[in-house]
């Protein structure tokens, strides 16, 4: 052990080095899995907004699956 032959005034440098090294490897993973993340849920909210064609009052209109209410009427068409 370095801290047995070069005692505790130089041998610990090694220790805070490896405790430095693993504390940055963490912050590293956590912040990159973080960006990950949320990258992947902008990604699936867009993926899930899907337009659609409806008949609302009459008019051909094309919206948000998200936007539809009572009385809509989807067109469906091929490949939908």
């Amino acid at each position: 052990s370095e801290i047995s032959t070069e005692g505790w005034s130089t041998g610990w440098y090694d220790g805070v080095g490896i405790l430095a090294a693993v504390i940055i490897v963490v912050a590293t993973t956590v912040v990159t899995d973080w960006n990950q993340d949320k990258q992947f849920r902008e990604l699936d909210a867009l993926h899930k907004d899907i337009s659609v064609n409806v008949i609302r009052n009459a008019v051909p209109q094309s919206i948000s699956l998200y936007h539809l209410v009572v009385g809509d009427i989807v067109v469906i068409s091929s490949g939908d």
